[in-house]
């Protein structure tokens, strides 16, 4: 989201108070000198982009937006939104960010790379992830699903890791 900034008195109430979100901001430069925010918490983030003016050295910003067209008005909105919400509680909403899906299989996708790369057998690997009772009763029975489950996540990580990571990249881009 492009924004431009300009320095605010503490309390203006069409300014955000940079100091309550300090724990979640990152501010970059870029080699032109603008400026980007990135507020995140680990799982979710917001950025905004400054086009004019500066939020360096500024504890109270106020922001004005830029919108025009339709292409991506709502996705401009949402983000608006959850600025607004961030502004308003000094944290993410999580109801405002959906959980994308496969995000837990690819998550355990990860989990399982990271197991094996450490030299764990798929056994070790599946008492990691479900736990010793589970494994102890479903290891190896006749559907043998949880090795089923912990090899096809192995491959679902080779593929990412082979740069099936990018696919990923290029689906995120075009939904936010």
């Amino acid at each position: 989201m492009a924004v431009r900034a300009t320095s605010a008195v503490a309390g203006d109430p069409d300014a955000v108070d940079l100091d309550r979100l300090r724990s979640l901001a990152t501010l970059a430069r870029g080699d032109t000198g603008r400026e980007y925010i990135a507020l995140s918490d680990g799982w979710r983030r917001l950025r905004l982009d400054v086009i004019a003016g500066s939020i360096a050295g500024s504890n109270w910003v106020r922001f004005d937006y830029g919108l025009s067209g339709f292409v991506d008005l709502e996705l401009r909105l949402e983000t608006l939104r959850r600025l607004a919400r961030l502004r308003r509680d000094g944290g993410f909403d999580h109801k405002c960010y959906p959980v994308p899906p496969g995000l837990a299989r690819r998550i355990e996708a990860l989990q399982v790379a990271d197991g094996l790369s450490a030299g764990a057998s798929y056994r070790d690997v599946a008492l990691a992830l479900f736990g010793e009772a589970r494994v102890r009763t479903d290891w190896r029975t006749r559907s043998d699903y949880l090795l089923s489950r912990v090899r096809r996540r192995a491959a679902e990580a080779a593929k990412m890791l082979a740069g099936g990571y990018r696919l990923l990249l290029r689906e995120r881009q075009v939904r936010s």
